[in-house]
């Protein structure tokens, strides 16, 4: 009887053993902090689209900003990958693009990216619509703006000094008024939830190696 009893147990124990290894086998992967490092590169993204520059040109460009004040992140799309397209060089140089580029695909990896890019493009495409429409309605507003200075100071109305600080006050209104607009139409959730969708797919497509020289490349300076 005892030599059953022991047996018993080794059995409930093996059972245990057994049944706490497919617990650990089945449980969902911690995906906390991937979910939070892609929260903070897809905010990367908004925070450099804030700080965008506003410039000041002729009578002519008057008040504008590149790329239709729209972060080059929100712009990327498939053909940025591989392209040397000099239009789209300043996506490819200010994005994480730059960053894909850096990486050694190899196999189907380089497929599979370009079509989590395409994928992404369409995602953005309303939004990026969207922002465009808004950016180009308030720069014909500040061109006339712009220019009823420029007028001034042509005709002696004003003196050059004048002309500057009306200018810089006009370059910082156009900024504040482009981003309410931006956040009235929720146009940064929307880029930010496409962001998050691509990095989620960019990250089940690269390496583990990959992936950590993909982020320690975007999140630098």
């Amino acid at each position: 009887m005892k030599i059953l009893s022991n047996i018993t147990v080794l059995i409930m124990l093996f059972m245990i053993i057994v049944m706490a290894g497919c617990k650990k086998e089945n449980a969902p992967a911690d995906t906390t902090g991937t979910d939070a490092l892609i929260e903070t590169m897809a905010g990367q993204a908004l925070v450099e689209m804030e700080n965008k520059e506003v410039y000041a040109g002729n009578a002519e460009t008057a008040i504008y900003m590149d790329d239709d004040g729209i972060s080059p992140a929100f712009l990327a799309n498939e053909s940025d990958l591989t392209g040397k397209d000099g239009t789209r060089q300043n996506i490819r140089k200010h994005s994480f693009i730059k960053c894909l580029r850096g990486l050694s695909l190899y196999g189907t990896q380089a497929v599979e990216v370009k079509t989590a890019l395409r994928t992404y493009a369409a995602c953005n495409d309303k939004a990026v619509k969207r922002a465009k429409a808004i950016y180009r309605e308030l720069q014909a507003v500040y061109k006339q703006k712009y220019n009823r200075i420029y007028q001034a100071f042509v005709s002696g109305t004003i003196t050059e000094r004048e002309f500057k600080k009306q200018v810089e006050a006009l370059r910082i209104a156009f900024k504040r008024e482009l981003r309410s607009l931006h956040l009235k139409d929720k146009l940064d959730e929307a880029f930010a939830k496409c962001l998050r969708g691509f990095f989620g797919e960019l990250k089940s497509v690269l390496t583990e190696k990959q992936w950590h020289a993909f982020t320690e490349c975007y999140r630098k300076p």
